[in-house]
């Protein structure tokens, strides 16, 4: 029995075959306001979640630091779907509670050629400060 020819017939058909689909890369955050561990000023209405390819947003959720949840967008709730790479999201009641703010992120991609996905499921926050309001007076200067 001669081998080259099965060997070569093996060979040419490693070849030839199609390369493998190369892995879908999870949605990328790229930026946001307020941005990961930043203090800022109340009140704050919306936030801003900025990827680096058009990303389907999945669930956006708030937690404020007495615990409640403030659901910005849900897929499973929502009237159509999100698609963006840039998201500006209107917070459901003005949030002004000094403390840390959780926001739970959850989006995905999807390949249209094979209905493949992959997903991003982070978690950032923010700091509300105790700002001085604008009627309260300034504190004496020291001689």
């Amino acid at each position: 029995m001669r081998l080259a020819p099965i060997l070569a017939a093996l060979l040419a058909a490693v070849l030839t075959a199609a390369p493998a689909a190369a892995e879908l890369p999870a949605p990328e955050l790229t930026a946001s306001f307020p941005a990961n561990q930043e203090e800022i000023a109340a009140p704050l209405d919306a936030i801003t979640l900025i990827f680096a390819a058009d990303a389907d947003l999945v669930n956006v959720t708030i937690i404020t630091p007495d615990q409640r949840r403030l659901v910005l967008h849900d897929a499973a709730t929502a009237d159509e779907a999100r698609r963006d790479t840039m998201f500006v999201l209107s917070l459901p009641e003005v949030v002004s509670l000094p403390g840390v703010y959780l926001i739970e992120i959850d989006a995905s991609v999807t390949d249209p050629s094979d209905s493949s996905s992959s997903a991003l499921s982070t978690m950032n926050s923010f700091i509300i400060t105790e700002a001085v309001a604008a009627n309260e007076p300034a504190p004496p200067v020291p001689e």
